[in-house]
């Protein structure tokens, strides 16, 4: 019975704790292929450039050099946010396998307590 309680109690903490990788509804956009994705951030790319350039039209930056290492800024810190994705993503995949894994321990666990076959035994 303590198992029970303890696999109910782990699948409730699950469904109540945030998953990162899901967003709002509002906020969410879906690309559905890496071409699309590519396109879009090529868009973006280009519209922050030149917003960039006008900006900097305004202010008197005419440093090519500068220039360029304002935008290498944004590339670095656009790259740290892609690898930071990555890190939640597997994150969140080593969760869902350890997860697998105390389930998996804790139906055995119940198959012994309730004197049923183990997977083992079963095959």
């Amino acid at each position: 019975l303590s198992s029970v309680v303890k696999i109910r109690t782990t699948l409730q903490q699950q469904q109540q704790t945030p998953q990162p990788h899901v967003a709002a509804a509002e906020n969410q956009i879906h690309v559905h292929n890496p071409e699309e994705c590519m396109n879009q951030l090529d868009g973006h790319v280009r519209h922050t450039w030149e917003e960039l350039e006008c900006i900097w039209d305004e202010v008197g930056l005419h440093s090519m050099e500068e220039r360029s290492v304002q935008f290498g800024e944004l590339i670095r810190g656009f790259e740290l946010v892609c690898l930071e994705k990555i890190q939640v993503e597997r994150n969140v995949r080593d969760q869902f396998q350890q997860s697998i894994l105390t389930c998996r321990d804790e139906i055995q666990n119940l198959r012994a307590a309730l004197c049923l076959p183990t997977d083992d035994a079963a095959s």
